[in-house]
């Protein structure tokens, strides 16, 4: 008993030493849609991604308002992090009443206020307020539909090639790529089942995960 507790916190060190951040396909439904994303259209049988561009600012709502990169690993659909990329995201953050807000890196709230009309309007200090979703029990591309109606979609058209506002229904459907830091674990008790290098563990009694390291402490 004891040499297999060894070999098992020596098993979770090891993951929790090379600890990174990275950008994971959200493919369960969050009941808190809150935290930091890459908003995207998968292409290429999911080996490519077109990534909504959350540095610009007054170009937010232009045509090309993407950029391309490659799924390193889509087998667990990871896309890397890096200068680029970091810079690209929006926040998304939830509401006491259960809606949501979604701000770009550059620090605009995106949103509609025409639903039945191709728009995206961006405001520095009003939110807008959203409904994020599955489409539905049977897909994990997301809805961020605004109150109004208006569905955040990708248009693919070669002479557009960006994301905004759309009635449902049309233009391409997204997804989201949620950032995980494996340092930012902290205090997980055991039945937590920490995130150790994009794989949930649960800790034998005893264990923690304080900064990324293995603590071992009596309760």
């Amino acid at each position: 008993m004891k040499k297999s507790f060894i070999l098992i916190a020596l098993t979770l060190f090891c993951f929790a030493a090379q600890a990174r951040v990275f950008y994971q396909k959200v493919t369960t439904d969050l009941t808190d849609w809150t935290g930091e994303y890459l908003i995207v259209k998968e292409v290429d049988s999911i080996q490519t991604a077109i990534v909504f561009d959350g540095s610009l600012t007054d170009l937010l709502n232009k045509k090309n308002n993407t950029f391309r990169v490659p799924v390193i690993d889509a087998s667990v659909d990871e896309i890397a992090s890096d200068k680029k990329t970091d810079a690209a995201t929006f926040t998304i953050a939830r509401q006491a009443d259960g809606t949501y807000t979604v701000r770009s890196h550059s620090g605009y709230y995106i949103g509609t206020e025409q639903a039945d009309s191709a728009s995206l309007t961006t405001k520095k200090s009003t939110p807008f307020y959203h409904h994020i979703r599955f489409e539905s029990d049977t897909t994990t591309k997301v809805l961020i539909e605004s109150l109004n109606g208006g569905v955040l979609r990708y248009n693919a058209d070669p002479e557009s090639d960006r994301f905004r506002f759309y009635a449902p229904g049309k233009k391409k459907a997204i997804h989201l790529y949620k950032r995980v830091d494996t340092t930012d674990l902290e205090d997980a008790k055991p039945t937590d089942q920490p995130l150790i290098d994009g794989r949930l563990y649960s800790l034998p009694a005893g264990i923690y995960i304080q900064g990324g390291k293995l603590i071992f402490k009596k309760d």
